[in-house]
């Protein structure tokens, strides 16, 4: 048995957030303990206020989460400035936590200890791991770090910690976990055991324009692409003196696939002519320019929902749904944001959590 309850609340006072998300998961749980949880928090309440709260509420239970910029859920639909926490019931799969500090000091290492931690609560072998790390310091090869500790076969997803507003990544947003908030962190929640599961990305943006490689990167900075000031590369299209947007990312292509991600990329003033990408990117990387209409955005969302429910085992009919969604899609979206919910109940139908 595996489900998921929520609660979800916009409440103002810390204290009363608290006591109506956990007035909501009572009401869902119906007697049961949870084993762990997400929780997802407007950058603007009081973190602190709000991770003893909850760990108050559940002592025993190993809670992991981030700020964001904005949250949704089967509660209460699409809420800005709000608060929302999932808690996770089984009796078949092992949730545990682990948490991995100094994540810009030493990124290996930080991930070492998250996933020792989570994997030393359990003696069964994972097989997904959400996290929710910090961004700031743009932290690159973070996934790669995540896939050798964990090993073949286990899923990882998840999302960066959002800060304030959506700038230049260089503000930190806080992570969450079991009663503590930090702001260099990489907290790690695995499911071990027979977790039924899929995943489906996209992203609804297009690449446009010549595909350029990564020829010199050094901690998080784009020096040059093709040989060339990274920033040419935009300026190529978008004119001499431009600035990339959050609207405007790029498109990352790994090795001959035609599939990508993508990376947001800002000017970066500190070395003229070079770039400062979210998340990083690796040398030798192919990247290209990326557009998309506000229907092609929404689109991406209905792929993504139609890919993770195709890759479902047949037969089948899944209890829960988590929804990971950049920033930068809320910043473009604005109020519109909350038709990506709606995508989301006609893909998987009103009673998915």
């Amino acid at each position: 048995m595996f489900r998921m309850v929520v609660g979800h609340s916009d409440e103002v006072e810390a204290a009363d957030v608290v006591a109506s998300v956990v007035e909501q998961c009572e009401a869902g749980l119906n007697g049961a303990s949870p084993r762990a949880g997400l929780l997802f928090s407007t950058f603007d309440a009081d973190p602190a206020a709000l991770a003893s709260g909850f760990a108050e509420a559940y002592p025993d239970v190993d809670l992991i989460g981030s700020t964001s910029m904005g949250e949704m859920s089967s509660e209460f639909g699409y809420l800005e400035d709000s608060v929302v926490l999932a808690l996770f019931v089984s009796d078949t799969v092992d949730i545990t936590a682990g948490l991995g500090t100094g994540l810009n000091v030493d990124r290996r290492a930080a991930v070492h200890r998250a996933v020792e931690e989570a994997r030393g609560k359990t003696d069964r072998e994972p097989t997904l791991c959400i996290t929710t790390p910090s961004v700031a310091g743009w932290p690159p090869n973070l996934l790669a770090d995540l896939r050798e500790e964990l090993g073949d076969g286990v899923t990882v997803v998840g999302g960066g910690a959002v800060a304030g507003a959506l700038g230049d990544g260089a503000d930190q947003g806080h992570q969450f976990f079991n009663g503590r908030v930090l702001s260099d962190a990489v907290p790690v929640l695995l499911f071990s055991g027979p977790l039924v599961h899929s995943f489906g990305v996209d992203a609804g943006w297009h690449p446009v324009g010549k595909r350029g490689r990564v020829t010199r990167v050094a901690e998080g900075t784009v020096y040059e692409i093709d040989d060339e000031p990274a920033l040419g590369f935009y300026e190529r299209y978008l004119g001499a003196g431009a600035r990339p947007t959050s609207a405007n990312p790029l498109a990352v292509f790994e090795e001959d696939s035609d599939d990508f991600y993508l990376r947001v990329a800002f000017a970066d003033d500190e070395h003229p002519g070079a770039l400062r990408v979210v998340g990083g990117l690796g040398e030798g990387a192919r990247v290209q320019l990326a557009v998309a209409a506000t229907e092609g955005i929404f689109d991406g969302t209905r792929s993504a929902f139609q890919r993770a429910l195709k890759a479902y085992p047949e037969g089948s009919v899944p209890g829960a749904a988590l929804l990971f969604a950049c920033a930068v899609r809320k910043a473009l979206l604005g109020t519109r944001t909350g038709r990506e919910l709606e995508i989301a109940r006609t893909e998987f139908g009103e009673g998915l959590t």
